[in-house]
């Protein structure tokens, strides 16, 4: 097999799970500026969708969520940006179910090839451990979106 074709499966691929994936929304430029990151629309995989449902699905049940829905409500509400793991980005919201106060969080990944971020994890977390992560960008006025949404 030539390089060209290999370059070209390869791309394929990629495009393959670039369109598999469903949009959410797109970090906006003033935010990305703000912390020095790309501006570029954010995905979440189809297959993820369901992995985060088999992990999380009583929460988000609790929440009057699937899991499509939490990460929706996170892109549209996120109030704050901390470091992720290596060289992600930590969304975090702050939601309520019938019980008690949560912070929602989705860590999301550049992906350079295809220009986007992809959502990397997704369910709630104790505000304890996210205040250890570094803040990268904090909501100024409630009137300020963040991101657009995809509904």
């Amino acid at each position: 097999m030539t390089k060209k074709v290999m370059a070209h499966k390869k791309s394929a691929k990629l495009q393959n799970i670039f369109f598999s994936g469903i949009q959410v929304g797109r970090l906006q430029w003033s935010v990305a500026k703000a912390i020095g990151r790309k501006c570029a629309n954010i995905y979440v995989a189809r297959s993820y969708i369901r992995h985060i449902e088999a992990l999380h699905g009583n929460q988000f049940a609790n929440l009057g969520m699937d899991g499509l829905s939490y990460v929706r409500y996170i892109v549209s509400c996120f109030t704050e940006i901390r470091q992720g793991s290596e060289d992600s980005l930590l969304l975090v919201a702050s939601i309520k179910d019938s019980e008690k106060a949560h912070v929602a969080a989705i860590d999301l990944e550049y992906n350079e090839r295809g220009d986007f971020w992809q959502v990397k994890t997704a369910q709630p977390r104790s505000r304890r451990a996210v205040n250890k992560k570094v803040r990268l960008w904090e909501e100024a006025k409630a009137s300020t979106a963040p991101a657009t949404v995809l509904i």
